[in-house]
C-alpha cells in the first residue's frame, strides 16, 4: 500500500513538472530587430567630356578646318588649335605675339553679312565702335583691358575675330587686325596669281589624266554622252569645241591649283570658264559647271561671278566665294569690264 502510494505521487509531480515546461511565460521577452548592415550607396563616376579644343599645326589646322591662317610677319610664339563644335561648323584658331602684344585670330564659316562674337571672351564691354579691317567692315569692343574686333570676308564667307585679353586698345586691335588678315582668296589690293601651263609636281596626276582624255576625246569628236561620262560641260559636244582649253590657277590662295576649262578667243575681251575642278582629299571634285548661258567670269579680288540667262538675251549674275572646294553666295555689284582676261591653253595644241 505504502509502495503504490509512493509512486503515485511521484507520477503527479512528474506531471505537473511537465506542465510548467509547456506553459506560456507570463512577462513578454524583449528580442531586438535582426542587426542589418546597410551599404553605402555608389559614388558616382564624374563624366569625362571630350576635349572640344586640339591642338595642332598650321597644315594641320588647314586639314582639320579648310582655313588657312598663316602667321602675320614677324609674329612669334604662334600656336595653332581649332575647336570642334556639335551644331555648326569648326573654328580655326592661331594664338600670336607681335610687336610685345599678345593675341589671337580665330575664323569660321558663316552664310551671314554682319560679324558676330566667336572669341570666347566673356567681359563686360563698355566701349563699342564700328571699323574697318582692310576692305571688311567690323565690329569692334573693349572694356579698357580686354577687347576683341570681328569682320566677315564674304567673298568666301569666312566669319573673323581677333581677340586680346589685356592691351586690348581700339588702335592696337585694328592694328593686328589688319597684320593677321590674310583673304584666303587673294591679296585685298586686287593682285592674284598667274595662271600656271605647267607641271609643278604630282599632286596634279589627276588633273593631267582628265586633260589629256578630253584633248583626245577632241580630236575624235565628243558626244553628249561622252561629255557626260566625263563629267564636263557640254559645250564640248557643241560647234567650236576644238577652241576650248584650259588652266591652272589657285583662286583661292591656300596653295594648291584648281583647274579650269573655259574659253578664249583671239580679239574676244569674255573669257567664260565653262567647268571648275580641284582636288579634295586626294579626290577629284566639280564644284562648278556651265555652257554658254550660264558661264562664270573671275575678278581681281578672287570672287566668282556667275553670268546666265534664260533666253539668250536678258543677263543675269550672282556672285560666289570660293572656299575648301565650295561655291558660297556672297555680293559684287562689279561689272564686265573688270571681268578678269584668262589665258586657257587649247586641249588639242600639245599641253606645256
Amino acid at each position: 500500500m505504502k509502495k503504490r502510494l509512493f509512486l503515485i505521487l511521484c507520477i503527479a509531480a512528474l506531471a505537473l513538472s511537465l506542465a510548467a515546461c509547456s506553459s506560456p511565460a507570463l512577462a513578454p521577452v524583449e528580442t531586438s530587430a535582426p542587426s542589418v548592415t546597410e551599404t553605402p550607396a555608389p559614388t558616382a563616376e564624374p563624366v569625362a567630356l571630350p576635349n572640344p579644343i586640339h591642338e595642332t599645326d598650321a597644315e594641320g589646322l588647314v586639314q582639320a578646318t579648310g582655313i588657312p591662317l598663316p602667321a602675320p610677319k614677324g609674329a612669334e610664339d604662334v600656336r595653332y588649335c581649332w575647336i570642334e563644335l556639335v551644331n555648326d561648323a569648326p573654328i580655326a584658331q592661331m594664338e600670336f605675339t607681335l610687336d610685345g602684344a599678345r593675341a589671337f585670330l580665330c575664323a569660321q564659316p558663316t552664310a551671314g553679312f554682319e560679324p558676330k562674337d566667336i572669341s570666347g571672351l566673356y567681359f563686360d564691354w563698355t566701349e563699342a565702335s564700328a571699323a574697318e579691317v582692310k576692305y571688311c567692315k567690323a565690329a569692334l569692343y573693349t572694356n579698357g583691358e580686354a577687347g576683341y574686333i570681328a569682320w566677315v570676308d564674304v567673298v568666301p564667307g569666312l566669319l573673323y575675330n581677333l581677340g586680346m585679353t589685356q592691351g586690348a586698345s581700339a588702335d592696337t586691335l585694328i592694328a593686328l587686325a589688319n597684320a593677321a588678315f590674310v583673304p584666303v582668296q587673294g591679296d585685298a589690293d586686287g593682285e592674284v596669281q598667274e595662271e600656271k601651263s605647267v607641271e609643278p609636281d604630282e599632286r596634279y596626276a589627276l588633273y593631267w589624266e582628265l586633260i589629256d582624255k578630253v584633248a583626245a576625246g577632241l580630236r575624235d569628236g565628243l558626244s553628249s554622252d561622252q561629255t557626260a561620262q566625263l563629267g564636263i560641260s557640254d559645250v564640248f559636244a557643241r560647234p567650236g569645241a576644238e577652241e576650248l582649253g584650259w588652266l591652272l590657277r589657285d583662286l583661292n590662295s591656300d596653295g594648291v591649283d584648281e583647274l579650269l576649262f573655259g574659253l578664249s578667243k583671239e580679239g574676244d575681251e569674255l573669257t567664260p570658264t565653262y567647268d571648275i575642278f580641284c582636288l579634295l582629299g586626294g579626290v577629284l571634285s566639280h564644284p562648278a559647271t556651265g555652257w554658254e548661258f550660264n558661264c562664270w567670269y573671275l575678278l581681281p579680288d578672287g570672287m566668282l561671278i556667275n553670268e546666265w540667262s534664260g533666253d539668250g538675251y536678258d543677263r543675269y549674275h550672282s556672285a560666289y566665294g570660293y572656299f575648301n572646294g565650295s561655291l558660297i553666295p556672297g555680293f559684287s555689284s562689279a561689272g564686265r569690264e573688270q571681268y578678269l582676261k584668262l589665258d586657257f591653253q587649247r586641249f588639242i595644241e600639245e599641253r606645256t
